[in-house]
């Protein structure tokens, strides 16, 4: 059952940790996370008031936050997301795209990783995606 109460708490905490890690002049963040099992892929780049986009540092709590959202996400038989992709505008307004079907992109995950992640996160057969199959 997925966790309103927690799942806002937890996007807040990620708006802060970004916000803790960027520049003063920041106009918007994304930070695009993809996990299975273990092992997560960040992607986090800002745009500044000049609409240059720069890579930046990942704040030491994202994956934790991450993997307590994938926690607090999960609804019984549909499974959890694999890519989350968090806007944040440097008013504070923030926005999240969950992805529960695409490969998510963590070059370093196993087939372990793969089964453990069905295993936490159970699915029923019909919505495991089609290209689980030759993960595991």
């Amino acid at each position: 059952m997925v966790d309103q109460a927690r799942q806002q708490e937890l996007l807040q905490a990620i708006g802060q940790a970004l916000v803790d890690e960027l520049p003063d002049d920041f106009t918007s963040a994304r930070v695009v996370c993809s996990m299975v099992g273990d092992q997560a892929r960040f992607d986090v780049v800002h745009t500044d008031r000049t609409g240059r986009q720069t890579s930046t540092g990942m704040p030491d709590d994202l994956y934790e936050l991450f993997s307590d959202l994938r926690d607090a996400t999960y609804e019984t038989g549909k499974g959890a997301w694999y890519t989350a992709r968090f806007e944040l505008a440097s008013d504070g307004r923030f926005s999240i795209d969950f992805d529960y079907d695409g490969e998510p992109s963590v070059a370093s995950a196993t087939e372990d990783d793969f089964r453990e992640d069905l295993e936490r996160y159970p699915r029923e057969p019909d919505l495991v995606p089609g290209w689980y199959a030759r993960r595991t």
